[in-house]
């Protein structure tokens, strides 16, 4: 049995070409080059996810046990952390060199006068490894002992490595013993993302069709003998445009029909949905569009968003941050609490609560189960049996 698509040309049998399973593959090598990332970091969502992954978890969060620690950071390492971290999140890996005047890269960095310490930020690009330990019992056991950084040996203690998702050690040499960059998981999705975007046009095009009444073209295509006719609808084609006449036949006509598109909107996000998934970014902070109803508060959103700062922070921070301090002889730091929401972004969510418990009241909904769910009263509230006014509900 021979199965073809339902949908064919009447003139010339092919199938429809512009089907998406038969036109559209993924193709992609098993560790993603350093070009691919930089071309995906150049695109304006790469760019966005890249900005919130390694930028946001540093936003006045962190916290700092004394003053002269939080001056430092702040006038020496921060703009080297941040960079690094961008690195980390497009390639898979940044790394920071702590460099000693007079000292050569490929001994064990020394207890020197912190003024006679300068940083330099790499990227993956500029990164190799000549030596990784082997030893069961070693702490860098399969991590590397010392870098080839432009063409320069490098000790280990003297590199703070920030790598993102590590690999399975039959893995690892593929990405240098550092890490796949967050690219490595979302590309189908960005590629989805390109083809939904590339088709809008064509998709809004089809909204409203032109279909060419011309006489006698039934029996013509018939007896297959429509060949002139096509090419003759072909050129009216070519030079029909927005902003040009077209031109036909005196006995022929052309009509105009309109056709609605439903579920437009959800094929323009659904590809937005699944960035949002692999990356673990909220639709709200990846696009900027703010929930709506009354089961978008916004508070699932926030958990989310604080959970991959959270990650961040712990998993690819902390310690790079904490081991560069120390070697200037500083103190350790560590990360806020209750980083979710700052104080506007916490009277939006409020309002926006108040507001839906507000509509659930006019329709005789259980508006104080509402608010108690959301956290703004609590049931041993005096205000719990009457959130609101009967003689004022506007």
């Amino acid at each position: 049995m021979k199965t073809l698509d339902s949908i064919k040309s009447l003139i010339n049998n092919l199938r429809n070409r512009r089907e998406s399973s038969s036109t559209n593959y993924f193709k992609s090598d098993s560790i993603l080059t350093f070009e691919t990332c930089y071309a995906l970091w150049q695109s304006a969502i790469g760019r966005k996810i890249v900005n919130i992954k390694s930028q946001y978890p540093l936003n006045n969060t962190i916290q700092f046990d004394n003053e002269e620690t939080e001056i430092f950071y702040k006038n020496k390492l921060e703009k080297h952390i941040r960079r690094a971290g961008q690195y980390m999140v497009a390639y898979g890996r940044g790394v920071i060199v702590v460099v000693n005047k007079n000292e050569p890269l490929s001994q064990p960095l020394m207890k020197t006068s912190k003024n006679r310490k300068m940083l330099r930020v790499f990227s993956e690009l500029d990164v190799s490894v000549t030596n990784v330990s082997r030893d069961w019992y070693s702490d860098r056991f399969m991590e590397p002992v010392s870098y080839l950084i432009k063409g320069e040996e490098v000790h280990h203690t003297r590199v703070i490595d920030f790598s993102y998702y590590k690999l399975p050690d039959t893995k690892s040499a593929e990405v240098r013993y550092g890490g796949a960059s967050e690219f490595q998981f979302i590309i189908n999705q960005l590629i989805s993302d390109n083809i939904v975007t590339g088709s809008s046009s064509a998709i809004l095009e089809k909204s409203s069709s032109l279909y060419y009444k011309i006489k006698d073209f039934k029996s013509l295509a018939m007896n297959k003998n429509a060949d002139g006719i096509i090419e003759y609808v072909r050129a009216m084609e070519d030079v029909r445009g927005i902003y040009g006449a077209g031109i036909i036949d005196a006995d022929d006509d052309v009509i105009n029909i309109t056709q609605s598109i439903s579920n437009l909107q959800e094929a323009d996000t659904i590809s937005l949905r699944r960035i949002a998934l692999g990356s673990s970014i909220p639709m709200a902070w990846l696009i900027g569009e703010s929930a709506s109803g009354l089961n978008a508060t916004g508070k699932i959103e926030s958990e989310t968003y604080q959970s991959m700062i959270v990650e961040m922070q712990e998993t690819y921070y902390k310690d790079n941050i904490n081991k560069l301090l120390n070697i200037f002889g500083y103190e350790n730091i560590s990360f806020k609490d209750n980083q979710s929401l700052s104080a506007e972004d916490k009277i939006k969510y409020e309002t926006q609560v108040i507001n839906n418990a507000q509509v659930l009241f006019n329709i005789g909904q259980d508006e104080n189960q509402y608010l108690a769910d959301h956290d703004i009263i609590f049931k041993d509230d005096e205000s719990y049996e009457n959130s609101f006014d009967n003689e004022d509900v506007s």
